[in-house]
């Protein structure tokens, strides 16, 4: 009986465990769902997939080869954002994913914009196919790294409106 109990219960926490990966996962597949023009709060699942921390970025990372267009704009794209490029900018907000030493390339120019040559030339351009090369950087990047970040809580004076709206205190930072 005591075994069975056991049983019971070791399945009950694995499928909640699996439960929530599978909600972390349907919230970053709505992505391609996200009708606003930019990443403000009004772009409430963008903001509630941050707020998920690690367990979103092995699902952002899978999205980085997404290009299914939004509405979103950037400032550093004469086009709109597609999903890759929206999954991106989550993953930086969850950790730091430092270009260099993800993709060996090293991006100095900064156009009058603020908008890096990683942006311009490399990620944004869809026509030079870089997304695949870009995401099995990544996810090769995170899975050597990953026990090498640590969460950083941001001072109070920091934290942004859309932040704090989901509960968003701070980042992970490479040790």
């Amino acid at each position: 009986m005591k075994q069975i109990l056991f049983f019971i219960i070791i399945l009950g926490f694995w499928n909640l465990g699996f439960t929530q990966e599978k909600r972390v996962k349907e919230m970053v597949d709505s992505l391609k769902y996200l009708t606003t023009e930019e990443l403000g709060c009004s772009a409430d699942i963008y903001w509630r997939i941050i707020a998920q921390k690690e367990k979103a970025v092995p699902f952002l990372i899978d999205k980085l080869v997404d290009t299914t267009p939004l509405k979103v704009k950037d400032k550093c794209k004469k086009t709109r954002l597609n999903v890759s490029e929206v999954a991106y900018y989550a993953l930086n907000e969850i950790a730091d994913f430092p270009t260099f030493s993800v993709t060996g390339y090293q991006f100095d120019h900064i156009d009058i914009n603020g908008c890096s040559m990683f942006h311009l030339w490399y990620f944004f351009s869809d026509s030079l196919g870089n997304k695949p090369e870009y995401q099995a950087s990544v996810r090769k990047w995170w899975e050597k790294n990953k026990l090498h970040y640590r969460w950083v809580t941001y001072p109070k004076k920091h934290i942004g409106s859309c932040q704090q709206k989901n509960g968003i205190k701070g980042r992970y930072k490479l040790t």
